[in-house]
């Protein structure tokens, strides 16, 4: 039985290599970006590779073929793995902002909180890491301008929600204690309102809105709930906004919440 040819056994190591980061990006919750990237990188070369020690890369039938067919061949392969990195790609996790989030966030706010709001930053009683995250946005809001209370406000809420809420004053206290679904008036297009939600937006983050019958008058609280899985997913109030800002257009979004 004569030996494998050196090309049979490269071809196979590069399918193996291939089939490898296929593998390892369906693991890709416990990846960085970064490391998502280089896999998918990684697999399209090896892919390509191996098609090419094949000789399937070039051949075709006409001359005027070989070129058409090496890029459909490379389209085929980037696309696949393109639409692969897209369903694995892990979304951006809450970490403190590096100086160039910082700026841009900051630049949504200032000269924005005319006339001046009281500003409330609040995460929940028991959650340190929330708190701690919520904690470095009493420095940006302070610097861009607006009127922030310089302490964390540590709540435990009637209705617990996760994520980031503008809450404002509104609705019947009463009414909304007796009905599950009570709520009331929010202003969604009020700047004060997109400010902070463009700031939000600019590093991958789409808030949602509340309303709280005992926030005192022109105050506004901007509540750190736990982590929602993809925080870019937008919300109701996203979809609002970008209904009225005309983003999208038809009918108005359909609400799964009141505010």
């Amino acid at each position: 039985m004569p030996p494998p040819k050196f090309g049979n056994i490269a071809a196979a190591l590069l399918w193996g290599a291939g089939m490898s980061c296929l593998i390892a990006l369906f693991a890709a919750s416990t990846l960085s970006r970064t490391g998502v990237i280089c896999l998918l990188a990684l697999g399209v070369v090896a892919y390509l590779s191996a098609i090419a020690n094949h000789g399937w890369l070039w051949n075709a039938p006409f001359p005027i073929g070989k070129p058409v067919k090496a890029s459909l061949i490379i389209l085929s392969v980037t696309g696949f793995m393109g639409f692969i990195g897209w369903t694995v790609f892990p979304p951006i996790r809450r970490h403190a902002l590096d100086a160039d989030e910082k700026k841009t966030f900051e630049s949504y706010l200032a000269n924005k909180n005319v006339p001046s709001y009281q500003l409330q930053i609040a995460c929940p009683i028991n959650d340190e890491n929330v708190c701690a995250y919520a904690n470095q946005f009493v420095k940006l809001f302070g610097e861009s301008g607006w009127d922030v209370t310089p302490t964390i406000q540590r709540l435990m809420l009637a209705k617990a929600s996760d994520g980031i809420e503008i809450v404002l004053r509104g609705g019947n206290k009463e009414y909304m204690q007796k009905h599950w679904d009570g709520g009331a008036y929010f202003p969604i297009n009020e700047a004060h309102v997109l400010a902070v939600h463009n700031a939000f937006q600019s590093i991958a983050i789409e808030i949602d809105g509340a309303s709280d019958p005992d926030l005192p008058e022109n105050t506004m609280r901007i509540y750190f709930g736990p982590e929602r899985e993809d925080e870019s997913v937008p919300t109701d109030l996203s979809r609002d906004i970008d209904w009225v800002t005309g983003k999208i257009t038809g009918p108005f979004p359909a609400m799964t919440k009141r505010y």
